[in-house]
């Protein structure tokens, strides 16, 4: 089903060229639909969710400040608007208000690459990792921005006055130690390491580590991001990883 809403309420088809209107419930502006279920947001604080996109319930956002946009994503909802408002919901029912650190108007927010980004008034810029901790990040631009979307690891945002930019691709480090003599290694953009080193990886990059003894020496098992005595360890990079390798003496 495609979903479609603005200032007049909500429409619903089921291949894009057929439409209807389901409620003229209006001032809507953003929708989203995560964890079986679509969220509108819009004017006045308005948020109303619905299982089905037929039948649409109102809920309490505890603000009158408009609602720009809502995104999903790591299991929570996120709603951005006017003054700085951010709020999150885990369930749509319940919505508890976050510091955003602006009072610039958002206009946009997406989820990609484990990391939630809104954008705004006057170049704002601001992501979090868990969308409830947020930092500014530098847009280099007073231009308003008006939207994001997320792809291939990278973020681009559209605003006034042609504006468009474009994220470096968002990547996660991993910290690997070694203890003793050997090497740990991995096919993917090449660790090949001996005693300690990082790497930069794309987010749910899944790496093979394998770790080599060096001659005399025996592999004695992991910590940290990799556990167990198995040569060969699996890491899925959504996050910062660190990790530490033994080896001993035989």
């Amino acid at each position: 089903m495609f979903i479609a809403v603005g200032l007049d309420g909500i429409l619903t088809s089921p291949d894009g060229i057929t439409w209807t209107q389901k409620t003229s419930d209006s001032g809507l502006l953003g929708i989203v639909y995560g964890n079986g279920l679509y969220v509108a947001v819009g004017l006045s604080g308005k948020i109303l969710t619905s299982p089905n996109g037929s039948t649409w319930t109102p809920r309490g956002s505890g603000t009158i400040n408009p609602l720009d946009e809502v995104t999903y994503g790591k299991g929570m909802f996120v709603v951005v608007g006017y003054w700085g408002t951010i709020l999150t919901s885990i369930n749509g029912v319940t919505w508890t208000p976050r510091i955003s650190g602006t009072a610039n108007t958002l206009l946009g927010v997406t989820y990609g690459s484990g990391m939630f980004v809104s954008v705004g008034d006057t170049g704002t810029i601001l992501t979090s990792t868990n969308g409830v901790t947020w930092t500014q990040g530098e847009s280099f631009t007073t231009n308003l921005i008006e939207g994001i979307t997320h792809v291939n690891g990278t973020f681009v945002t559209v605003g006034i006055n042609g504006t468009i930019l474009e994220s470096d691709p968002v990547t996660y480090s991993l910290k690997v130690k070694i203890s003793g003599k050997g090497n740990i290694v991995s096919a993917l953009r090449g660790i090949n390491c001996k005693k300690y080193c990082i790497g930069a990886y794309l987010f749910n990059d899944r790496l093979t580590l394998k770790a080599a003894p060096a001659k005399g020496y025996k592999f004695i098992g992991w910590s940290g991001a990799c556990k167990g005595k198995k040569k060969s360890c699996k890491v899925t990079m959504d996050k910062a990883n660190a990790l530490s390798a033994k080896f001993k003496k035989k």
